[in-house]
């Protein structure tokens, strides 16, 4: 009788590390702290909040006139290639803005940053992990976010230990410069864009080891992108992309926030630690549950809690328990999981970086005004209320939309396409 060997090493778990790796690069240094360089930004240059926040627009612009060629790139120069480029464009983007002696160039190397989160953030780790996982997604998914989130409330105070004592600029480039080394190293060694290029079967595979092969070729089923883009469902998945855009600017204006609902400058100070220890936790709960409850019903639970915990950062008595508690659950939207896993049960993986770069569109398409909202909106009513309604309103919408996603998903035809080995 055979016995199957265990196996202490899979390809797939060198994708996991690369994921990670990106997610370190871009938003554990750079993206996660941001809140705590924004307001020396605005004080350096002179300007509000909300036009400091502008970068995000030639960012998102940037990305959004990218996204639709993504995957054409990744076919024409190779997916490593361009996603360590794209590693190096997301933390140059931010050595631009270090950089500039004053504002429109300070908004310029918004373009830089662009380029970086097409080729690198919004596209490459979700592809990857759903394409070398057939099972476990979802655990693969958390050990891409949860360590970035966790590094994340321990290199914050060190952030901002840099801010105060070197100024804004300086930090800022040190942190850019260790998430290229970190990124660039961990994608040139581990990056692939998916199992059956190298003639194997993604982990867990259901069905045999290895596919019969056909000319040298494994196949991959799923709906074709010309087909996902002519049907309403797409655009829905679009909506709830941006929803959840708008959601996660929580995180810049974090600390804001706080001092905003009375609360001290040191208990502010604590907003993003709170948030970063917010997002890992729920991450660990949200993997375990979309794995019991299904994407579809995890995503209708936690979205709930979203709005609840929305009212409570408004409305909180003046305790900042329940402050931090409510902000805690803000930092992990409940319908992250329709952008990735959503995305794989409803269209499969043959076109996947296609029809994912056109929900990204919307990602980004929410960046180039998102940041700046929350600010624009502060500055105008003096207060973060109302654009925290708007937002209750929009995940009530994700909610509406996922219910119809599944409703009328089994509606899309599948078809096959044969992937060529890599020689």
């Amino acid at each position: 009788m055979e016995t199957k060997r265990f196996k202490l090493w899979h390809p797939a778990y060198g994708v996991v590390i690369a994921s990670l790796s990106i997610m370190v690069a871009t938003c554990t240094f750079l993206t996660y702290p941001s809140s705590l360089f924004i307001n020396a930004i605005a004080e350096d240059f002179g300007i509000s909040l909300g036009t400091a926040q502008l970068k995000m627009f030639t960012s998102g612009g940037t990305a959004v006139l990218m996204l639709p060629f993504v995957n054409k790139l990744y076919e024409r120069f190779g997916f490593k290639p361009m996603v360590i480029l794209g590693i190096f464009a997301y933390c140059g983007g931010f050595i631009g803005y270090a950089l500039a002696p004053n504002v429109p160039l300070y908004l310029a190397a918004g373009i830089i940053q662009g380029i970086g989160n097409a080729l690198c953030l919004f596209v490459a780790p979700t592809y990857m992990v759903n394409a070398w996982f057939d099972k476990g997604t979802s655990i693969a998914l958390l050990c891409t976010t949860v360590p970035a989130s966790l590094i994340t409330s321990f290199t914050t105070p060190w952030v901002n230990s840099l801010i105060q004592t070197h100024g804004w600029r300086s930090a800022m480039i040190t942190v850019s410069v260790i998430g290229i080394i970190i990124g660039g190293v961990c994608c040139l060694i581990w990056a692939n864009p998916n199992p059956e290029a190298k003639g194997l079967r993604p982990f867990g595979y259901s069905g045999e080891k290895k596919a019969k092969e056909d000319n040298g070729a494994l196949t991959v089923r799923g709906v074709s992108g010309s087909v996902a883009k002519k049907n309403y469902i797409l655009y829905l998945f679009f909506f709830i992309a941006i929803s959840n855009a708008l959601f996660s600017n929580i995180m810049r204006y974090a600390s804001p926030i706080a001092t905003t609902s009375g609360f001290t400058e040191s208990q502010a100070a604590q907003a993003i630690s709170l948030y970063s220890a917010g997002m890992a936790i729920c991450q660990l709960i949200g993997a375990g549950l979309v794995a019991k409850l299904g994407t579809r019903n995890f995503t209708l639970a936690f979205c709930a809690v979203n709005i609840l915990s929305l009212i409570g950062l408004m409305y909180n008595g003046g305790s900042f328990v329940v402050f931090a508690v409510c902000l805690m659950l803000c930092a992990f939207s409940g319908a992250t999981y329709m952008q990735s896993l959503a995305l794989k049960e409803v269209y499969g993986i043959m076109d996947y970086p296609s029809i994912l770069s056109i929900v990204m569109i919307g990602v980004n398409f929410c960046n180039m005004f998102g940041a700046s909202l929350y600010g624009y909106a502060y500055d105008l009513t003096q207060s973060y209320n109302t654009i925290l309604w708007v937002q209750i309103v929009m995940v009530a919408l994700s909610m509406a939309f996922t219910y119809v996603i599944y409703k009328k998903k089994d509606t899309l035809p599948w078809t096959e396409k044969a992937v060529t080995k890599e020689k």
